[in-house]
């Protein structure tokens, strides 16, 4: 799609007026539907898109050059959902009207004249005038909308309730009552969205589907390499209450790396050491596993075994449970271990399919697919020890397999995974959806943000 240049130089001083031009265009053969999805926009436009832990940063858009096919914009992974929306819409102006051969960083709370005008057309672009009015008669009931009103339109468009509140307060300020202020400063939108029931579930599988290529390949033997893997096994040792450290984590696994064959923390009488040495060879097998090796529920088996590996009864792993246990915490019985089998063949089932077809299903359809897996497992819940590990061991094995990040839980966020996992035994699955959903866009974040740390890091010693 060409940018229409008159357009641009007739509105170079109206960002609403850009935007509404902009759409006009893009959506002249196809439907807009709201939420507007701008990282939609970005693949049909044949941008390139990422996450990256910025700090001080909105996002970056980095401009096409002759070596590149592509501009690529880069998102603060560490904002709110609704602002990294709002970012990439800001990004899209600058490539519409601002792009040049320079990279433009955009600062957070930037004041520019050029980052304002951005900031107008991102909020006239997810919020488009027309629509909004729409929204504000169907809600408006007794002259003036409620804070609740507000919430409800802002859910409608994907935005923050601050935004919304900005964006009818600069085009229909009537409709906003008097002591307005003071009705915001005693409401909590957060709360309200709890109340309500709102989820930001759609608007991260609009990003994951708009995704134009794997948001994962499996990393090279780097120093970012090296600290994601310590991450992932402190953190995903905690979720099973193992008490550790984070340097504790990383000394094992410096060992088990310089000292394969006869690493001094393996077979030792300390269970958290060797729990901690065999997750580290676990976490090693999952990443040189073949992205081109089909895929079995029995492979669990095997992970279990390598989990254990380093135990001083190294072949209690790998072997099924022989007798009934209630798993604490989840208030609920697990299969009868004589089922075990019978269970696992029927998930076996969906395993099988999903790997058959997952090339033709979109990215949040296969995540969505594995989070189902992923929860029938925990509640055959197959082994005697281990099955947190090596059940969300096997999830990232499939994540990997079909090019999307592994995942890990931060032991901070412990109670909301258990919390998901508890209404998934209860027949409603999205929450655990949503926390997978959130978390791959931050492990995403976090080993690419590493990565690019560590090389920075090597140029500038090498110089």
């Amino acid at each position: 799609m060409e940018f229409n240049q008159s357009a641009i130089y007739k509105y170079h001083n109206n960002p609403e007026g850009l935007a509404d031009s902009f759409a006009a265009s893009f959506y002249v053969n196809k439907d807009k539907t709201f939420p507007i999805n701008p990282f939609g926009v970005f693949a049909e436009l044949g941008i390139h898109f990422v996450f990256r832990n910025l700090n001080k940063l909105e996002g970056i858009l980095i401009p096409s050059d002759c070596n590149e096919n592509s501009s690529l914009v880069a998102i603060n992974y560490k904002r709110p959902i609704q602002r990294q929306r709002y970012t990439a819409a800001h990004e899209l102006c600058h490539i519409i009207k601002d792009v040049s051969n320079q990279t433009i960083s955009c600062e957070i709370g930037a004041k520019t004249r050029t980052e304002r005008f951005a900031e107008s057309f991102a909020s006239a672009f997810l919020i488009p005038k027309d629509e909004l009015q729409k929204k504000i008669n169907n809600q408006l009931i007794n002259n003036f909308l409620s804070c609740d009103d507000i919430l409800i339109i802002a859910e409608y468009f994907g935005v923050s309730f601050q935004a919304c509140t900005y964006r009818i307060q600069n085009c229909f300020p009537k409709v906003l009552p008097e002591n307005l202020e003071t009705l915001i400063k005693k409401y909590k939108p957060s709360k309200r969205r709890e109340r309500f029931g709102f989820s930001n579930t759609n608007l991260y599988t609009s990003i994951l589907n708009s995704w134009d290529e794997y948001l994962w390949q499996n990393p090279e033997n780097t120093m970012a390499s090296f600290r994601f893997k310590n991450d992932y096994v402190y953190n995903d040792a905690r979720l099973e209450n193992i008490e550790t450290t984070p340097e504790a984590v990383s000394e094992i696994v410096a060992d088990l790396r310089l000292n394969t064959q006869h690493s001094q923390y393996c077979q030792q009488q300390y269970s958290s050491f060797t729990e901690i040495a065999g997750h580290s060879k676990l976490y090693d097998y999952i990443f040189d596993y073949s992205t081109n090796n089909p895929i079995s529920v029995f492979d669990i088996l095997k992970l279990n075994r390598i989990l254990f590996s380093c135990a001083v009864c190294p072949d209690f792993g790998g072997r099924t449970r022989t007798s009934n246990v209630m798993v604490i915490g989840a208030k609920f019985e697990s299969c009868d271990y004589h089922d075990i089998t019978s269970k696992l063949l029927e998930t076996e089932k969906e395993v099988k399919s999903l790997d058959s077809n997952w090339g033709i299903m979109s990215k949040s359809e296969v995540l969505r697919q594995i989070v189902s897996i992923h929860h029938q497992l925990t509640v055959i819940h197959p082994f005697a020890d281990g099955n947190g590990r090596t059940i969300r061991a096997f999830t990232n094995l499939q994540l990997i397999r079909y090019g999307i990040p592994p995942v890990f839980i931060y032991n901070e966020n412990k109670k909301i995974y258990l919390n998901a996992l508890c209404k998934a035994d209860k027949g409603d699955s999205s929450e655990l959806f949503e926390v997978f959903l959130r978390e791959l866009f931050r492990s995403h974040a976090d080993f690419y943000s590493m990565n690019k740390s560590q090389k920075r890091k090597t140029n500038q010693s090498q110089n």
